[in-house]
């Protein structure tokens, strides 16, 4: 009967072992498409926040172009003016809009810079300046944003490095 049973064993070895093996590679198959699937939705969302960031820094910009001129805008700026006012408020709804559902695809750090820049603009409306001196505060908040924003999304989207973790905290000692 001993015989019998290494016999079986012998012969059932291969098969358990390629089992074993399909079922690994397959796991860990399904966990990288995972983990590449989440990589682009965090490219996208970063994406869309840059953007944002993008029109609402155009936006003040050109509040400072008009400061500029003390006001004397020809009809072409009245064009622009509306159309960047538009894209000004559907790219503040945008970054609202990240800034209440994100955190589960962006990281905290990125939702705390988005409430820090809602916060800080928000401040200007409540502070007895200028109009001159909320338009050039805009900008330095803007890009300030914009600038930590880029920061958060590079070190997010960065490439997956293959050094293990245990090896990486090795190496910052």
């Amino acid at each position: 009967m001993s015989e019998i049973a290494c016999d079986i064993v012998t012969k059932l070895t291969p098969f358990i072992a390629t089992g074993v093996g399909v079922f690994l590679a397959a796991w860990l198959a399904l966990a990288k498409f995972y983990q590449e699937r989440l990589w682009e939705r965090k490219s996208l969302a970063y994406s869309a926040i840059l953007d944002a960031l993008h029109h609402i820094k155009r936006y003040w910009d050109f509040q400072f172009e008009l400061l500029r001129y003390e006001g004397h805008a020809a009809e072409s700026y009245e064009k622009k003016h509306a159309n960047l006012v538009e894209q000004n408020n559907k790219a503040f709804a945008e970054l609202l809009r990240w800034r209440d559902v994100g955190g589960v695809i962006i990281s905290p750090a990125a939702v705390n810079a988005l409430e820090e820049f809602r916060s800080d603009l928000a401040e200007l409306k409540y502070e007895s300046h200028s109009w001159a001196d909320n338009v050039v505060r805009s900008c330095e908040i803007t890009n300030f944003c914009l600038a930590a924003m880029r920061t958060i999304a590079s070190d997010e989207l960065a490439p997956i490095s293959v050094i293990p973790r245990w090896q990486k905290k090795a190496n910052r000692s």
